[in-house]
């Protein structure tokens, strides 16, 4: 089964995301989970699936999910996905990006 590891700032980041998605009532916060879900799986399951848009990072991969851009980096025995940030589409993400390096 393949791994997903998350960092510190991926793992707050989705916490921020989760709460604000609750604050608006409905099912917006189960929609959403289950988005992430499955899209961390799929990369899991497909690493080297995401684009790689930042200079400077070549390992570095993005994948969309909602309204929301994941940035990860494929593990390097092929088996998942560490997961590195979870950003607003919307926002300048490079600017304020921090991606942590090993």
């Amino acid at each position: 089964m393949p791994r997903i590891l998350r960092t510190n700032a991926a793992t707050e980041d989705l916490v921020e995301i989760l709460a604000r998605a609750a604050g608006r009532g409905g099912d917006l916060l189960a929609r959403r989970r289950a988005a992430f879900e499955r899209v961390l799986a799929l990369l899991a399951e497909n690493p080297r699936m995401g684009a790689r848009r930042l200079p400077g990072h070549p390992e570095v991969r993005v994948f969309p999910c909602d309204r929301f851009l994941i940035f990860y980096r494929p593990l390097a025995a092929g088996d998942g996905i560490d997961v590195l940030r979870v950003r607003p589409a919307s926002s300048d993400w490079l600017d304020a990006l921090e991606i942590p390096l090993p």
